[in-house]
């Protein structure tokens, strides 16, 4: 290996992806912090179990690319021999395919959810993940073989079927959560103000997640006998994005009950002043009459508003799980 070869589209992506994720990781800790104080009262042991296991695996990511990045800077400084792929990448893969497991089937079971229980489309999602940890989990495996980081010619198969399963999941959880809740929206404004947010949650987390995934698979299928770690910087992002779209979602649950609140009340209100009106205009009538309507036109808004209303709020809170 010449001795002067340039380290940049090597240890200089390492290092920015390494950066760039450990941000993200920031990110996430805070979350986790925010959702221990604060928005985990209503959650059971799976839920909790779930989140500190997501964030566990995130951490052990993150200290195995901290480990690699040590190797190759500190422990082994301007040996140019050194430059093989190291055992934590290979692991940090594995890692990072469970990681995504545990957060796609979670969304996965939102989709359940709001599709009435309908198991057709989430069972996909679930087949997908799984294939992405398979292809990632036999990826990381042939890593532990290969000396270089041009030497990935015969495990080429592995590394696009794990990003292409992953970029599919993601954009089948899109795909179905966005229809569900387009379909939910009513003539109400006020109930598609939640639907909206929701929509736009889940495009914005979908378009993050793919800004990731296809440059770090286009350039993986360019580059793969490059001397090269290009793609690493999308890579190391991506998993760090899968935590924290988890915490952020189970965090605005809060956000979005108090909005459902909120137009409950200003429904309520709206039903109690028609009602009062409504027993106004028939003030010469006795009082058992003016009572009886009030009570009759406090029932027909409420069942001709509220119900209309609800169906949103009580998918806003499904959703948000």
């Amino acid at each position: 290996m010449p001795s002067l070869i340039p380290l940049d589209n090597v240890l200089g992506a390492f290092l920015i992806g390494l950066i760039l994720s450990t941000l993200v990781y920031g990110i996430t800790c805070l979350q986790l912090f925010l959702y221990f104080t604060d928005h985990c009262e209503r959650d059971g042991l799976i839920v909790k179990g779930l989140v500190t296991a997501v964030w566990g695996l995130d951490t052990l990511h993150v200290a195995l690319l901290s480990l690699g990045l040590y190797h190759y800077t500190v422990s082994n400084f301007g040996d140019y021999s050194a430059l093989g792929v190291h055992w934590s990448l290979a692991v940090q893969v594995m890692i990072g395919s469970l990681l995504s497991l545990l957060v796609q089937s979670f969304f996965a079971y939102r989709v359940y959810v709001i599709s009435k229980r309908r198991r057709a489309v989430p069972l996909f999602i679930i087949l997908l993940s799984f294939a992405q940890t398979v292809f990632g989990t036999s990826y990381g495996c042939r890593v532990f073989a290969v000396t270089g980081f041009s030497d990935f010619g015969p495990i080429t198969p592995f590394a696009p079927g794990a990003l292409g399963a992953d970029l599919l999941c993601d954009w089948s959880i899109a795909a179905a959560m966005i229809y569900h809740l387009y379909h939910s929206r009513s003539m109400v404004s006020s109930t598609n103000r939640i639907v909206n947010l929701l929509i736009k949650y889940t495009i914005n987390t979908c378009l993050l997640e793919a800004i990731c995934t296809v440059p770090c698979l286009v350039i993986w299928l360019v580059q793969m006998n490059s001397f090269t770690l290009v793609y690493a910087p999308f890579y190391f992002v991506l998993i760090r994005l899968y935590s924290c779209s988890l915490l952020c979602s189970l965090n605005n649950r809060d956000h979005l009950r108090g909005m459902n609140q909120r137009m409950e009340a200003i429904t309520m209100s709206s039903a109690f002043q028609a009602a009062a009106a409504s027993a106004g205009d028939r003030a010469l009538h006795s009082s058992g009459e003016v009572s009886q309507s009030a009570d009759e036109t406090f029932q027909l808004h409420s069942h001709g508003k509220l119900e209309t209303e609800i169906p949103a709020a009580q998918l806003a809170q499904d959703v948000l799980v």
